[in-house]
């Protein structure tokens, strides 16, 4: 299932993908060292590709800074609003911070969440570049910031959140 939504302050595009996570992929067999606190096992994962202003590829230091902040902020936002409406509808969701990998409400574990590889495992036209962490999407170039919630519900409770 994939949604686009727009950022009401750039009219720059958001695609969310709601993913079911796959049997013995590495988020599974590792659980309990990324979601040691997790009883049971995430179901589906949520994608949000934000579309950026400038490519994120190193070469425009402060303004890249600048613009993964704008964008770190807006996913808080959105995410802080979408986990409220889950704690209210008993969903479990994590969300996963873009900056460091590891669950903002969960314990922490000794493992993170590599956004780059996971976001390019599950959609197809998105490839890593550069380094482990560049990532290029068909449709915005290097111009993407990739962002990841986990839910234990099958994606049908969690896309009426949208």
């Amino acid at each position: 299932m994939q949604l686009t939504r727009k950022d009401v302050n750039t009219n720059l595009s958001i695609e969310i993908f709601i993913k079911k996570i796959q049997e013995n992929d590495y988020i599974l067999v590792e659980q309990k060292k990324l979601l040691p606190s997790w009883n049971v096992n995430p179901q589906t994962l949520i994608i949000f590709l934000f579309q950026c202003s400038i490519d994120l590829d190193g070469s425009n230091g402060e303004l890249e800074k600048l613009e993964k902040d704008r964008l770190f902020y807006l996913f808080e936002d959105i995410s802080n609003n979408i986990y409220d409406k889950c704690k209210t509808s008993n969903i479990l969701l994590e969300v996963i911070s873009p900056k460091d990998g590891f669950p903002r409400y969960s314990e922490k574990g000794v493992d993170f969440f590599s956004l780059p590889l996971i976001v390019s495992r599950y959609i197809s036209n998105i490839k890593r570049v550069g380094s482990c962490c560049g990532l290029s999407y068909s449709k915005w170039g290097k111009a993407v910031y990739p962002c990841l919630m986990l839910s234990s519900d099958l994606g049908e409770n969690i896309l009426s959140l949208f």
